[in-house]
């Protein structure tokens, strides 16, 4: 079984890992071998084909989950821009994302499609709290104001 997918050029280095320590554990935990197949000529900045070879189809699907890096924009409406990046950095790092940026339209993704679905998950729950969180606001404005 074979499977192959792009890699940008920028995210290679988070694919392979240090001394190719991802590529060497997904090939050992799931019994592949996986090879970074060069773009045409010599350019840099050309993404790569990361190529994953193994005896099952479940084996070399589940090398890929562990090693592709997927981007997803998480659309934030405007009112709440500034309560979800409040959380951005933090998602990032408890779900292990390579990034998490703003756009300008939407935050950003960049990680696992798991680490990507988790931080989906608790941007949801935080940009639910929003609500709750404005009326907290309201509240004590008004108790602010009876002891004026």
């Amino acid at each position: 079984a074979r499977e192959s997918f792009l890699v940008d050029a920028s995210l290679v280095g988070r694919t392979v890992g240090k001394g190719g320590e991802h590529l060497k554990r997904a090939g050992a935990d799931h019994g592949v071998e996986v090879r970074i197949l060069d773009g045409p000529g010599s350019d840099e900045a050309q993404p790569r084909t990361v190529l994953i070879l193994g005896d099952t189809e479940e084996s070399v699907r589940a090398a890929r989950e562990e090693l592709e890096l997927i981007r997803q924009d998480y659309v934030v409406e405007e009112d709440r821009v500034a309560w979800v990046l409040s959380k951005v950095k933090e998602i990032v790092a408890s779900c292990g994302l390579a990034y998490g940026k703003w756009t300008g339209e939407a935050v950003e993704l960049c990680g696992l499609r798991s680490q990507i679905e988790e931080a989906v998950m608790l941007l949801d729950n935080h940009n639910e709290y929003f609500v709750v969180f404005e009326e907290m606001g309201r509240q004590r404005d008004e108790i602010q104001r009876s002891f004026e």
